[in-house]
């Protein structure tokens, strides 16, 4: 534990020492994938964010500006597996470590982000011993997010401490060093203990969380902050401000945003995604007895969608051999995906995707159609796009049928599966 404390010091130590640089090491721009509403998909830099969250792009050499509903997704998004990170009840992710408890505001202090004080009624969790395998992760990130009565400080030996956090003292290390304790009053009020800092996996704070805007845009940073944005404006001090959608302020300077930032997800008015519709009807046919849930915006194993070590943020997560329908009442014109088994499975896994369509002819009758069938997808293999055109249907079926494996570590992903209007 003597070295993770070292360690920890030196970080911040190295951030009082940069002044908190928020720009990368290199001043290039990212070339990532821009996936316009209409499924096209083109590699291009993003040479200015607007407030609107539209954007100016170079792609193939031309610059061009693009609106909000006129994209559905730039880059790609990881997560950091070495470092604290805090959540806030929006869900945004900031990784930093937590430097300060008052009554009623944390301060944090992050390479990318700097030094951040966020009212504490916002504050969700701080995750201080990310688990090194993704789905292990991906259960510490779910666990956090349940609402807690009372703080809570989960300890590296599994227990847990509930109660009151106490304001951090300089003597607990409380600013410009890190934290190297915390006090926690337990119930009652009239008792009070520390834990040391090297003790702790993670912090829950009582959640008291006033209504959250919406989420107008999702942003993803290379250090591994996933930031629910609700406004993008340009503060006193010339930099980009970033208001989560639980009202916390972020500041960034243009330049680090363009060097740092790897993923954008504005909400778009044309597009809606599958995990955010309700289903209709939802079947799993066991090959033995083992039934697996559809998942929503994660995999069939409850963690989130994985594919090529990012994370995906919209999709459905379904085991072979499972069904899912909706309702689409001839609202939309395309159905789009990215069809992958998760990262979980390995290099497991074999399935085939099967679309089925209703549409309804003159006379008023309904008949469904097996609009696409994919070849055998398998686990470690690229993702499949598929894009159908789904004008004047009134429902549609997703199948994920065994392949050559049986059902072996069949861990479909639907990835951003979504349905457009044109």
């Amino acid at each position: 534990m003597a070295t993770r404390t070292t360690h920890r010091l030196l970080y911040i130590v190295a951030l009082v020492a940069s002044g908190y640089v928020a720009t990368g090491n290199s001043n290039e721009k990212q070339l990532r994938s821009l996936v316009m509403s209409d499924g096209v998909t083109v590699a291009a830099t993003i040479e200015a964010l607007r407030s609107d969250w539209s954007i100016e792009v170079s792609a193939e050499g031309v610059t061009k500006s693009i609106t909000a509903t006129e994209y559905t997704l730039w880059g790609t998004y990881s997560d950091d597996d070495r470092s604290s990170q805090v959540l806030l009840t929006d869900d945004t992710v900031i990784v930093g470590d937590i430097v300060r408890i008052e009554d009623e505001s944390v301060t944090l202090a992050s390479r990318l982000w700097g030094d951040v004080r966020i009212d504490r009624r916002l504050v969700r969790a701080c995750l201080v011993l990310p688990a090194a395998d993704p789905l292990d992760r991906d259960r510490q990130w779910r666990s956090l997010r349940d609402d807690q009565a009372a703080d809570r400080v989960a300890l590296v030996s599994n227990d847990a401490i509930s109660g009151r956090l106490l304001p951090t003292t300089e003597r607990d290390g409380g600013g410009l060093f890190g934290l190297v304790s915390i006090g926690i009053e337990l119930p009652g009020g009239e008792v009070t203990t520390s834990v040391n800092v090297e003790e702790i996996s993670a912090i829950s704070f009582r959640h008291r969380a006033p209504s959250a805007s919406p989420t107008n845009c999702v942003l993803g940073f290379n250090d591994g902050s996933l930031i629910s944005a609700s406004r993008l404006t340009r503060s006193e001090s010339g930099l980009t401000e970033i208001v989560t959608a639980s009202g916390a302020s972020l500041q960034l300077s243009s330049d680090a945003i363009r060097e740092r930032l790897t993923l954008l997800q504005p909400r778009n008015e044309r597009v809606a995604y599958l995990s955010d519709l309700p289903a209709v009807g939802f079947k799993s046919i066991p090959f033995l007895q083992l039934e697996w849930p559809l998942g929503i915006a994660t995999n069939t194993l409850g963690g989130r969608l994985r594919n090529d070590g990012k994370i995906v943020l919209k999709g459905l997560g379904m085991h072979s051999t499972s069904r899912v329908a909706y309702n689409l009442d001839g609202n939309y014109q395309s159905f789009q995906a990215d069809l992958a088994l998760d990262d979980h499975a390995g290099d497991q896994g074999s399935v085939v995707y099967r679309v089925l369509v209703e549409r309804t002819d003159e006379s008023g009758a309904a008949t469904w159609k097996l609009d696409f069938t994919s070849p055998i997808v398998r686990g470690g293999e690229l993702s499949l796009p598929v894009a159908l055109d789904i004008t004047g249907a009134t429902r549609m079926a997703l199948i994920v049928e065994m392949a050559d494996r049986v059902d072996t570590r069949d861990y479909a992903n639907w990835l951003h599966a979504r349905v457009v209007v044109n």
